[in-house]
């Protein structure tokens, strides 16, 4: 079952389609570079979440261990003992080509950081307590194609949150990013060869799509998601999220599910709207 993150969950917190001038846009974001080294300081705060989660148990592939307690602790992934943070939860999709076994569960997202790589991996859990399955990816490349079975437990509650995140700093060369998709606007564009740019929050981004998931059959009609770190040069800052192409908004492009580092917020407010045309392979 390949992952994707429902949009449903996302349409009531839309944010107004941005109407930034194209010549304007495109001379604030400039050339991106894609040589420079990505630095980014280490995060040290707290994330507040609405709920308190907790996960023990063992993946798959990359993967192993699972240690999550009141959403922080750590994931050991490919062999290296790796901070993480419970981000948010969504609704699973129906179509994901588990025969709807887990439609109406959640997918639990989390967020690491080791000094070499960025890590996002999706928990599942059914009926709320047993760990069923597990999709990840990472920034340099190491990725499921589909989620793996995964064996362990779940404890969630719908209470507030307050997670003392501790992530070490991060060094790594620019991802490679993923081919045979184009964006076109005034403030996003990226040419499926070199890193694209981008301009929101005030703030103009080197784009990284380092991750594709293809949710064509995940709703009628679909969409594609390119999982995406953004670089900030000047500030050290990155943020991690996911560009939507929606088969309904063939003139726009969605920004979700943002965390941005070492900040630990999100500057977009949930979902932002970028006019922007768009290709796919």
């Amino acid at each position: 079952m390949k992952r994707a993150l429902a949009l449903v969950l996302l349409a009531a917190c839309s944010s107004p389609a941005d109407d930034t001038t194209g010549d304007a846009a495109s001379d604030a974001m400039g050339e991106p570079d894609a040589s420079a080294t990505i630095d980014v300081p280490a995060t040290q705060g707290t994330w507040t979440v609405a709920e308190d989660v907790t996960f023990q148990g063992k993946g798959a592939g990359d993967l192993g261990a699972i240690d999550i307690t009141h959403g922080v602790g750590t994931i050991q992934f490919h062999g290296e003992s790796t901070p993480v943070f419970f981000y948010t939860s969504t609704s699973v999709p129906t179509g994901t080509g588990d025969a709807g076994q887990f439609s109406g569960e959640r997918d639990f997202e989390i967020v690491g950081m080791t000094a070499d790589r960025a890590v996002l991996a999706w928990i599942t859990c059914d009926n709320g307590t047993k760990l069923t399955w597990i999709y990840y990816e990472s920034t340099d490349g190491l990725a499921t194609k589909s989620e793996l079975a995964a064996t362990g437990t779940c404890s969630t509650t719908t209470q507030t949150t307050d997670e003392a995140v501790s992530l070490p700093a991060l060094s790594i060369p620019p991802p490679t990013v993923v081919s045979g998709f184009t964006i076109d606007g005034a403030s996003i564009a990226f040419d499926g060869t070199q890193p694209g740019t981008a301009s929101f929050a005030g703030t103009s981004w080197t784009m990284y799509p380092f991750n594709v998931i293809d949710c064509t059959t995940c709703a009628t009609p679909g969409w594609f998601e390119l999982h995406s770190l953004f670089w900030e040069p000047g500030a050290q800052t990155i943020s991690l999220a996911i560009v939507y192409l929606e088969q309904a908004n063939p003139n726009s492009v969605a920004l979700a599910y943002l965390i941005r580092l070492p900040q630990l917020d999100d500057p977009i407010g949930q979902r932002l709207d970028l006019t922007a045309t768009w290709t796919t392979p």
